[in-house]
């Protein structure tokens, strides 16, 4: 009997936002996701250490723009983050789905992903708590066999053009 070998997942958070949703506070060279609200803690920085003691972590992997190399770097390094992460940085800003392409593409040509690689996509400036139960629906999923996209979201109470609607399938357990 073969015995299942444990899922390891890549992470891919999506920091390279331009600081236009939440100007005057926020700015292209200070984006909201850099912005310390609630706490001594940024959102980028709540979204790493929301991963900093999951099992499952193969590598954190950063998607940013240029002009954010230097305060992604102070910001990981000042939580003292203790997995690895690797900083990738755009060569355009474009938009959400163009930034996946570009780090999937990335990591393939760095030998760093291949068809069997679990990827989980997340914005670096999203509020998901608790955290422990988002955490324990990523655990649940490490021994399904997907080929599937699955997607963590909120039902909407409004329409908001400024965001993607999905419909929902089938549920896995």
């Amino acid at each position: 009997m073969k015995m299942k070998k444990n899922v390891e997942m890549k992470i891919i958070i999506l920091a390279g936002g331009s600081g236009k949703r939440l100007w005057p506070i926020s700015s292209k060279s200070y984006p909201k996701q850099f912005l310390k609200f609630l706490d001594e803690k940024s959102l980028f920085q709540k979204t790493l250490q929301r991963f900093e003691n999951f099992k499952h972590l193969d590598e954190i992997v950063v998607v940013i723009n240029k002009d954010h190399l230097k305060i992604t770097k102070d910001q990981i390094s000042e939580i003292k983050f203790p997995k690895k992460v690797k900083i990738l940085i755009e060569p355009d800003r474009k938009n959400t789905a163009p930034a996946i392409l570009f780090a999937i593409k990335s990591l393939k040509k760095m030998r760093d992903i291949d068809e069997n690689t679990k990827l989980l996509i997340l914005p670096s400036d999203h509020l998901i708590f608790p955290k422990e139960k988002f955490l324990s629906y990523l655990d649940n999923l490490k021994n399904e066999s997907l080929n599937d996209l699955i997607i963590f979201g909120i039902r909407p109470n409004r329409i908001e053009t400024g965001y993607g609607h999905v419909k929902i399938g089938k549920k896995i357990s």
